[in-house]
């Protein structure tokens, strides 16, 4: 799991581009404390059994795959959806 964390912040950590062409500013600041899951009881709409939250990210455990959705920074209605999705699963 922290493999799979790892690689997805590296992965959020580039800087995608908006439909405009110009970058969308997306910083994963370093935890001040461990990512801690909570089941989804209805915060978050979808397939999530668990989630976990960082400042402007949301980690999404599904039956499937691991979403990471990181904000751009300063508007917090763009940013960067990842997904891994597991063969199989």
């Amino acid at each position: 799991m922290h493999i799979c964390f790892a690689i997805l912040c590296a992965i959020a950590s580039l800087a995608p581009t908006s439909g405009e062409g110009h970058a969308l500013e997306t910083q994963v600041p370093a935890p001040s404390a461990p990512l801690a899951f909570l089941e989804n009881r209805g915060q978050v709409p979808g397939e999530a059994a668990f989630v976990g939250r960082l400042p402007g990210v949301v980690v999404r455990a599904e039956p499937s795959a691991l979403a990471l959705q990181v904000e751009a920074q300063g508007n917090p209605k763009e940013g960067v959806l990842v997904r891994l999705e597991f063969e199989g699963a």
